[in-house]
């Protein structure tokens, strides 16, 4: 992901140096970036729902990780492409699960490549939006060149935002001389990820037999969207089988 190795969920970072990140490429082009008003109007409006969880209460500096970081720097580049700010809110969880999966290196999506989500308007002028891989389930390359074509076409390239922000808090880890203190606080990552997977793998499976079920009773076949759902809650069961087993071994060598 970067010359130093993060811990993509440990509170580390100061709202200076989180913003320098982020701002890195804006201001190499000249331009401003995020400023610290925007994020805490976005904090105050629970945009970034998941940083509640980070409060770190009266009188004390916020610190933050790199998964909020990411997901911060998603939001600003998102309404910074026009994209309603509610919308751009609702979108955060897939740069949330992206970061960690790639962090623990997950074969994410059977190397299906990197993720881009698509925005177009629809004929009532409706906002549509579709999460699309470079490559499908096999390997094989989709073009996806003709989207391009379609007015008002807008896309976004997950990974580029997680690979630009990680490289960038890379370098100030590396300043700050912090970047060697990574391994020390390992066990709590592992931990920290281990509750993550258990969290998914059993919802997704409680959210496939209660789908599959109600397909059953109805007696009918799914529909398209109903389809993408089973076969993502298929996917989500065997990564998180993968990781948990993978986890577990980690843990037990500590």
């Amino acid at each position: 992901m970067a010359e130093y190795t993060i811990n993509v969920l440990r509170q580390q970072f100061t709202q200076v140096d989180m913003l320098k990140a982020i701002n890195a490429p804006f201001r190499a082009a000249g331009q401003e970036g995020l400023s610290h008003i925007t994020l805490n109007n976005w904090v105050k409006r629970e945009l970034l729902p998941k940083l509640s969880e980070h409060s770190p209460g009266s009188g004390k500096r916020r610190l933050y990780s790199m998964t909020d970081a990411v997901q911060i720097a998603a939001l600003m580049y998102m309404t910074n492409l026009k994209i309603p700010v509610g919308v751009a809110s609702n979108l955060l969880h897939f740069f949330r699960d992206r970061t960690k999966n790639k962090a623990i290196g997950l074969p994410v999506h059977r190397n299906m490549g990197e993720l881009t989500i698509y925005f177009m308007p629809n004929a009532a002028g409706e906002l549509l939006m579709n999460p699309i891989y470079e490559k499908d389930v096999s390997g094989n390359p989709i073009d996806i060149s003709f989207l391009k074509d379609i007015p008002g076409f807008i896309s976004l390239n997950v990974d580029f935002i997680i690979e630009m922000v990680g490289e960038e808090l890379s370098k100030i880890l590396a300043e700050s001389g912090e970047s060697e203190e990574q391994d020390d606080d390992g066990l709590a990552f592992e931990l920290e990820i281990q509750r993550f997977w258990q969290k998914k793998f059993s919802e997704s499976v409680i959210e496939l037999e209660e789908l599959e079920q109600k397909l059953k009773q109805e007696g009918r076949e799914p529909t398209q969207d109903e389809e993408n759902r089973l076969l993502e809650l298929k996917r989500d069961i065997e990564d998180g089988k993968l990781v948990l087993k993978d986890n577990k071994e980690k843990i037990a060598r500590y």
